[in-house]
């Protein structure tokens, strides 16, 4: 089994059998910073997509990734009437879930819907972002406009849990909002976080003490990437030292984008 990140939330997983994509977002903007090489044919036809929420960073590329296939979009009900009534998508590719369940891909592994939420924006980062007249440059630098942006409707917000036939067990996030009880219940052996260090000025602190919950092996941190300019950022900044304060024992692995990593 191996998995690469596709920059922001974006992962690829591949197993014996199957292609399973999560918050793919290729389609980013010139001005984005890293860029990446692979385009969006370059990960068509995944057996299945799991979609976080559906905020654009998020599902801005999923109509075209689904058009004339049979891939299969994991989402919120939310989500699913948005990409049916605004962008067309066909039904029959979109598959509504929620909290709770569980799905066999046998027989390779199997994912839990675990509830989660969005992390909450500090008010000394809107603010700066809003003061800073950032948003009417959007148009300009990435050819979208805030009302095509916000056309993306978050819907209900998920985390996957992945329990694969060799014992290995990955946790994924796509936002780093979080119920306590939840990741309390979360099995105690995990042995990969894929974790979303964004959308705080503090979110190093935040994504640290959320992991310490429920201490997996190896944390992949993700989304810190400077995604949408001029309103997003780059996030990443100590992550590694607010892990190793509160336990060294939990190993941070800072993936490179496209690069594979076997597990």
């Amino acid at each position: 089994m191996k998995l690469r990140w596709l920059l922001t939330a974006g992962f690829e997983i591949i197993t014996d059998n199957y292609k399973i994509l999560i918050d793919p977002y290729i389609s980013r903007p010139p001005n984005a910073v890293p860029q990446l090489n692979m385009k969006l044919d370059d990960i068509r036809d995944a057996d299945a997509i799991l979609l976080s929420h559906g905020h654009f960073d998020h599902s801005i590329d999923i109509p075209e990734l689904v058009k004339h296939s049979e891939t299969k979009v994991y989402c919120s009900e939310p989500v699913k009437e948005m990409f049916i009534k605004k962008f067309g998508v066909n039904g029959e590719n979109l598959v509504k879930v929620d909290a709770g369940q569980t799905f066999n891909f046998d027989p390779d592994f199997k994912v839990t819907i675990i509830k989660s939420k969005h992390i909450r924006f500090n008010l000394g980062l809107i603010f700066k972002t809003l003061f800073s007249r950032k948003p009417f440059k959007v148009k300009k630098l990435t050819g979208l406009r805030i009302r095509d942006i916000m056309k993306y409707k978050k819907g209900k917000v998920f985390g996957y849990l992945f329990e694969f036939s060799n014992g290995k067990k990955l946790f994924d996030l796509g936002s780093g909002g979080y119920y306590k009880k939840e990741l309390e219940k979360l099995p105690k052996d995990i042995d990969i976080f894929l974790a979303p260090v964004a959308g705080r000025e503090d979110c190093d602190k935040v994504l640290a003490k959320m992991a310490n919950i429920f201490k997996p092996k190896m944390i992949i941190p993700h989304h810190y990437d400077d995604f949408f300019p001029p309103v997003s950022f780059y996030a990443y900044y100590c992550f590694d030292e607010e892990v190793k304060k509160l336990d060294p024992n939990i190993i941070v692995n800072k993936l490179e984008p496209e690069v594979w990593f076997e597990f």
